[in-house]
């Protein structure tokens, strides 16, 4: 299924799920533009289907109201680039070489993801930078937006990690995925949520006044 451009109204809710993490009835009626009982509907189908799962929330006064998440099922419908296979295949390199030949795949599986970003990172702006790394996280399956904070500050969410479970096992992932984004955009990023860390998504924050870095790139020194 897209979710970037949901075709019916339970991808559509299933997707604002995903990037808000919980919402009511109420606010997914007046973001989906439908009426409450449409809403529930949908949601009695997703929660059958074990897609949704709904909690109590009590209320200051009166009845408990409800809030709706994806359940792991659900999460497990956008994309997972790295699924139980890529995980076994890196357990069986552990196996073989260790943590060094572990660490050596990482490092090379950063560099052509980093060749394949730098040919189409190319805008004569940082902003423009941003909104083309958004396009290619996007391919990636990052459910990616970039969004425009208070003052110059511009940040990259991402509601959706396809290497999360590798990242669980190997969080230094996570390390590369961000210096790999330093890089390409040439200034100092601030990871300000993690989904590793039990966030609903991750985000990057930048400022657009900072002065973009010089790109260093490093030549190997000859043995004599």
């Amino acid at each position: 299924m897209d979710f970037e451009r949901p075709k019916n109204t339970r991808e559509h809710i299933i997707f604002e799920l995903k990037r808000a993490g919980t919402l009511t009835t109420k606010e997914l009626a007046e973001t989906l533009d439908i009426s409450n009982t449409a809403i529930r509907q949908v949601l009695n189908a997703l929660q059958a289907e074990q897609l949704v799962a709904a909690h109590t929330v009590r209320q200051p006064q009166g009845r408990p109201s409800y809030v709706y998440s994806l359940t792991q099922r659900g999460h497990e419908l956008f994309p997972d680039a790295y699924d139980t296979l890529a995980q076994e295949l890196l357990d069986t390199v552990r196996e073989l070489g260790g943590e060094d030949m572990v660490r050596e795949l990482m490092e090379k599986q950063i560099e052509k993801k980093e060749e394949r970003y730098r040919v189409l990172v190319n805008g004569r702006s940082l902003l423009e930078k941003l909104i083309q790394l958004r396009e290619l996280r996007q391919q990636d399956g990052y459910m990616a937006e970039v969004i425009e904070k208070d003052g110059d500050r511009v940040a990259l969410r991402e509601y959706n990690c396809p290497i999360l479970r590798i990242a669980k096992d190997h969080p230094q992932l996570c390390v590369h995925e961000l210096e790999l984004m330093e890089r390409l955009l040439g200034v100092n990023i601030e990871r300000t949520h993690h989904i590793l860390s039990g966030e609903h998504f991750c985000c990057f924050e930048v400022s657009e006044g900072e002065k973009e870095k010089p790109i260093v790139i490093e030549t190997p020194t000859k043995k004599r």
